[in-house]
């Protein structure tokens, strides 16, 4: 891996955990929700290819019709980088940890999930986060 990728690396999972951190802390808002005990939010930071930018769109709602249906998805926002629209941030929560890596598996041989997989020219992080002890303490 070069040096230009692991510095893309860290700044995505720093950008990760600040947003994660940043929802759990500002609390509801409106539109939102904090997570339910037992929740995890999965993050998934992308390269695009820019070639297929435009069908970004489309593609992003084929899967959240598919994927609103399994078992556990409670919601999906996504977030493009402000320096660079083909850098694109999933924030997905699912009810559980075992739902969300079971969903990980549907997806995989999901026809509807491979056509976005194929618009993914590099993944840059794939996470599951949980709040911390003292944010569910808080709640």
């Amino acid at each position: 891996m070069n040096r230009n990728n692991i510095k893309i690396r860290r700044l995505a999972l720093l950008l990760a955990a600040i947003l994660a951190a940043a929802a759990v802390a500002c609390g509801p808002q409106p539109g939102t929700a904090q997570l339910a005990p037992g929740a995890v939010m999965e993050i998934a930071v992308v390269g695009i290819d820019p070639q297929r930018r435009a069908d970004l769109p489309g593609l992003q709602a084929a899967v959240r019709q598919e994927i609103s249906s399994w078992p556990g998805f409670v919601s999906w926002q996504s977030f493009e980088a402000s320096d660079d629209p083909n850098v694109v941030m999933d924030l997905l929560v699912w009810r559980s940890q075992a739902e969300a890596e079971a969903a990980s598996q549907l997806a995989q041989n999901s026809e509807v999930c491979k056509k976005y997989f194929a618009a993914i020219r590099s993944n840059l992080l794939f996470r599951h986060f949980r709040p911390l002890p003292a944010a569910e303490q808080r709640q």
